[in-house]
């Protein structure tokens, strides 16, 4: 129990150095534990286990914590986490920054991709960064991360967001007049349904018409704007000024710029390679060069991903590890994780349910913390099942299945691993201003947004049930095939059928790759998701909800929630001196999604207790970017 705790807090002070993170967990009551098996004289080698294999593999489209594990060990960036939780220098040698801090100048270190054999191939050069950084930021890449490169202040980022903000725009209307459909409306004391339809019709083609007039005498002509769009991505403040120097040009300031270049989204992709390999890219091990302390020595999909030590890394003196073995097995279950642990087949694996009781006090167990929110999504679009598009795009719906859940039971009676409850976007204790934490800067603020409160969900939901002409409502959640997934489904299920009447619950489990595809083309009703920041600034989560952004699948859109972030963002309150204004407005941006529209239901804010093999040394928790770091990592 001793090293339990001391380990814990090693944890949560590696967290806290790096961003003031302060977390206490309650530790629960368990027996004793007991022995396992004597773990055999084996390589240098971390093993574990997932259910299913990382989506994507390609540093522009990954957008799921499973897949950056991986990229954030086979790939390098100008910047990383070092083992203090600090940022430190990655393919940076050298950072010269002009005394207005809008100009960076990085002298890049010698470094070289090495292919899936571990053979040097290409250098490293600041071409590849442009190259990356630029199709990053066109719309045809289609990458949900193109925004990041706004919130890094990077020049020519705020025009480019705005033309796609005209052209999304355009897209959304159009989208919105070829989805509606008489079965939308209904016959009532206020008209017929027809007569609605072809009013709500006349209607959007008037929106849509006085868009396409704004855009025409702006641009010229639709086509005219989108020749702008390419101009603007040629012009992007990125430039390589010969092969080993970058150089960044910033519209403003930005404080958290090295740590937001962490992010696997901004790592180099060498344009030769990348363009050889086409729609393939990144889809097998031999379709992608690797520049960071591992390479893919094995992909085998549905069993295999075997990391080797990178002999070309820079720093590969410094890798103790001969490799990294992450086995899929989408049978698995936690009691065949937790025996494939005790008989010394794997180092790592998480514990839950009734494990939590029976192994959570072992010497070996390993509380730990970060900054993920774990909420549902609600489909509230036009490609919404027609069925509850009226339901589900009613905010007094939405609030009643937030208020019908005890997010606190959940948290400490069903996972029971040390998560807390939310009833907020932002998680707790995650950023401070002044020394205070930001929740105090907001007076009315008291626990969150529509708490639990059973009576007044029923009477919200059944007056939202009467307006859509619903007797009986049977919705689905996605989930994919986490740990703890169907634990939080079975509480949903059990609590919205027993406080909602006429409610029934039904759930769809896929592979986490098929979860993201559903939610992203708008095939789901409701899903069990989760944020973990890219950065270290609220502005990580208040931006996914943007009209604009590349990761809101909910339908919603509101123009004074996207001009506020804009203000936070890019406008006058992100210039130096407006950070106390700027945080109250991304606190009333918070209360305008949460409590006026409920987009989301948040539900906590992710705990974990694990086993963990006593002989790994420094394997810690990174409060942003890729979960885990295997460079530092020693098996003794």
């Amino acid at each position: 129990m001793k090293r339990l705790l001391l380990g814990l807090l090693m944890v949560m002070l590696l967290v806290s150095c790096h961003s003031e993170l302060s977390l206490e967990t309650a530790e629960p009551t368990i027996p004793a534990p007991e022995t396992d098996s004597p773990r055999p004289e084996l390589p240098k080698r971390l093993r574990f286990i997932e259910k299913s294999d990382p989506p994507s593999l390609h540093p522009w489209v990954a957008s799921d914590e499973r897949s950056f594990l991986l990229l954030g060990n086979i790939n390098s960036g100008l910047f990383g986490m070092d083992d203090h939780q600090e940022v430190s220098h990655d393919l940076v040698r050298l950072m010269e920054v002009s005394d207005d801090g809008l100009e960076y100048t990085f002298h890049l270190k010698r470094a070289y991709y090495v292919d899936h054999t571990g053979q040097p191939v290409a250098p490293i050069t600041a071409q590849d960064f442009v190259y990356s950084w630029k199709q990053l930021a066109s719309p045809e890449t289609d990458s949900p991360h193109h925004g990041l490169l706004v919130s890094a202040g990077i020049k020519g980022t705020s025009q480019i967001r705005r033309l796609q903000g005209i052209l999304d725009r355009v897209d959304r209307q159009t989208k919105q007049i070829e989805e509606l459909d008489i079965s939308d409306f209904l016959d009532d004391e206020t008209g017929s349904a027809q007569d609605k339809f072809r009013q709500r019709s006349q209607a959007l083609h008037q929106v849509l018409d006085e868009t396409l007039e704004a855009v025409d005498e702006e641009y010229g002509s639709l086509e005219e704007a989108r020749d702008q769009m390419s101009q603007l991505i040629d012009e992007l403040g990125i430039s390589a000024i010969d092969h080993d120097t970058l150089r960044l040009e910033l519209e403003r300031p930005v404080p958290f710029l090295k740590e937001l270049l962490c992010f696997p989204a901004f790592y180099p992709i060498n344009q030769a390679f990348h363009e050889t390999w086409g729609e393939r890219y990144a889809t097998s091990k031999e379709a992608m060069l690797y520049s960071g302390p591992f390479y893919l020595d094995q992909w085998q999909p549905n069993e295999l991903y075997s990391l080797d030590r990178n002999p070309e890394y820079w720093q590969a003196e410094l890798v103790a590890l001969e490799g990294v073995d992450l086995r899929i097995e989408p049978e698995s279950t936690n009691e065949s994780l937790v025996e494939a642990y005790l008989n010394g087949e794997i180092d790592w694996t998480s514990l839950t349910g009734e494990k939590i009781e029976k192994y959570g006090n072992r010497p070996d167990a390993w509380y730990r913390m970060d900054a993920s929110v774990i909420f549902i999504e609600i489909n509230q679009s036009f490609s919404a099942d027609r069925r509850y598009r009226r339901l589900l795009s009613d905010p007094e719906a939405r609030k009643a299945l937030h208020m019908a859940l005890d997010t606190n039971r959940l948290t400490e009676q069903v996972l029971n691993n040390g998560s807390l409850a939310i009833d907020t976007l932002y998680p707790r204790s995650f950023q401070q201003l002044d020394g205070r934490d930001i929740r105090m800067l907001d007076p009315d603020y008291s626990d969150g947004y529509n708490l639990y409160d059973p009576e007044q969900a029923e009477a919200l939901w059944q007056a939202a049930k009467e307006r859509a002409g619903l007797s009986w409502v049977n919705l689905e959640i996605v989930v994919a095939d986490s740990p703890n997934s169907e634990k939080v489904f079975e509480f949903l299920k059990n609590e919205w059928e027993r406080q909602l009447s006429g409610t029934t619950i039904e759930l769809r489990q896929t592979s986490i790759s098929d979860k993201l595809k559903s939610v992203e083309q708008g095939n789901f009703q409701l899903a069990l998701s989760a944020w973990t920041p890219d950065y270290p600034d609220i502005m990580s989560y208040a931006e996914l909800w943007t009209s604009q952004s590349g990761h809101n699948n909910t339908g919603f859109s509101d123009p004074t929630y996207d001009e506020l972030i804009n203000r936070a963002k890019t406008g006058d309150l992100a210039a130096p001196g407006k950070e106390m204004e700027r945080m109250q407005v991304l606190l009333e941006a918070e209360r305008i999604l949460l409590e006026d529209y409920q987009v989301i239901l948040p539900l906590y804010q992710r705990g974990a207790i694990d086993l963990l093999n006593p002989g790994v040394r420094n394997l810690t928790v990174q409060i942003v970017g890729p979960r885990f770091q295997f460079k530092y990592v020693d098996i003794e």
